[in-house]
């Protein structure tokens, strides 16, 4: 494996990697006031200047499905993926077929059945897979659909629309987000709660916070103390703790006077740390035990004998570790399958494992082999089987 991948030249690297930490797309989106239609949109494009970059698509073999040819991509959601071509936005389905065509200032990924765009006159609405227009975002912020129903904001306030574009609750709360189904974390003031559809509330807002659902189970922050109640949130199952994790594989971690625990749902302990606990992923732990770092499981006993100083967690059985500022990957088995000697690191995703080297981005498989070439200037993680990678404009 050393000898595939050489030690990265560092000025090489910072230069490959300087868009990865503003890729990120926000879920809520700004209106602003209306512009001059055609006019703002020719000055908007007299001003775009296309990127250096051009993207693409490849499937998990490194089979070329869509060739570099957009200014920007974003990953393939639903059957649609989209994509900017000379400063428009518009949709390509898996085939790289222009589905809707380039003409909006920016464009959303389709959730329930419908999109979120913006025109050049800076409006939002929705539009529905076939491009038609359903109805107009009624505040001056609204979010994407996710099970069945949007967030809007207006005047400092959040509501919800629901899929024929009426409001089902008023903008009254403070903070509002998805809990499941149709119940939703909202607040007022910084007191949260949890409501249904319609804004009766479900759980009175009285705590700190609320996090999502794990494992069937509700973690909620009330006077710096954490607790866990039933699904429905009727009903505390145990706490209070000083600090607590997320439940997986019916388990968590939890804390206690600088001391922590791992424990299941009926609030009984499987073990008591021996230094700081924290969520490993996939019914994994990370236990620090003053510089040194190990993967336990519930019991408390070492998934691999390999010791480290920092790790990612678990994702589809593969974890990264680091020793001595160097980053390695090992299997849910406790199986070192890339020796620790590459500078950053990503999850496995799709079954491919994203690096870096002198050459470009390339993926390794789950056993540490590459399985796909480093030769992008840019690339990003397997979704649904297609990545997003770039070329040099010609």
């Amino acid at each position: 494996m050393a000898q595939i991948i050489s030690k990265i030249n560092l000025f090489l690297l910072l230069g490959l990697t300087i868009s990865i930490f503003g890729c990120k797309e926000d879920k809520l989106i700004k209106d602003t006031k209306a512009g001059n239609g055609g006019e703002a949109e020719k000055q908007w494009l007299e001003d775009y200047v296309s990127p250096d970059l051009l993207w693409g698509f490849i499937d998990t073999s490194g089979r070329v499905l869509i060739p570099p040819a957009y200014d920007d991509v974003r990953d393939f959601k639903n059957g649609f993926a989209v994509a900017n071509l000379k400063g428009k936005w518009g949709y390509i389905d898996t085939m790289g077929k222009v589905i809707i065509g380039f003409k909006y200032l920016n464009a959303f990924d389709f959730n329930s059945g419908k999109a979120l765009v913006q025109n050049f006159d800076k409006r939002f609405y929705y539009i529905n897979s076939t491009g038609e227009k359903e109805f107009d975002c009624p505040g001056n912020e609204c979010s994407s659909f996710v099970n069945n129903f949007a967030i809007f904001k207006r005047n400092e306030f959040y509501g919800l629309l629901d899929q024929r574009g009426k409001i089902s609750t008023s903008a009254q709360f403070t903070h509002l987000k998805p809990l499941s189904d149709d119940r939703f974390i909202a607040a007022l003031g910084d007191n949260y709660g949890v409501i249904d559809s319609k804004g009766n509330w479900l759980l009175q807002p009285q705590f700190q916070r609320i996090y999502p659902v794990s494992d069937g189970l509700i973690k909620v922050k009330k006077s710096n103390q954490y607790f866990f109640l039933d699904e429905k949130g009727l009903v505390q199952l145990i706490g209070p703790f000083d600090g607590a994790g997320e439940f997986c594989g019916g388990h968590t971690f939890v804390k206690r006077k600088n001391e922590y625990f791992i424990l299941g749902k009926d609030g009984k302990v499987s073990y008591r740390g021996k230094g700081i606990i924290s969520n490993g992923g996939e019914g994994k732990w990370i236990e620090k035990i003053g510089k040194n770092s190990r993967f336990i499981d519930f019991s408390g006993a070492s998934v691999s004998s390999i010791k480290f100083d920092q790790a990612f967690i678990f994702h589809e059985g593969i974890a990264g570790f680091s020793q001595d500022e160097n980053w390695g990957y090992l299997n849910s088995d406790g199986i070192v399958v890339v020796p620790p000697f590459l500078p950053i690191i990503w999850d496995c995703r799709g079954a491919r494992i994203r690096f870096i080297s002198e050459t470009g981005y390339g993926y390794l498989d789950k056993a540490g082999k590459v399985v796909i070439a480093p030769k992008y200037p840019e690339a990003r993680d397997f979704v649904g089987g297609y990545a997003r990678i770039s070329d040099w404009t010609r």
